[in-house]
């Protein structure tokens, strides 16, 4: 059987857990807007290259 310290640490690694992941998915979605700002910036510079 599990020991309150057990189900401490447990409830314990599943909060950390959770965090990492939010922090993850975060940053997943800062690096893909930034990605997408990017892809707009080029299209707009090829865009100028091509009325040349």
């Amino acid at each position: 059987m599990y020991s309150q310290e057990d189900k401490f640490s447990e409830r314990e690694k599943a909060a950390e857990d959770l965090y990492v992941r939010e922090h993850e998915k975060e940053k997943a979605k800062k690096l893909k807007e930034q990605l997408e700002k990017l892809e707009r910036e080029k299209q707009e510079l090829e865009g100028r290259l091509k009325k040349k």
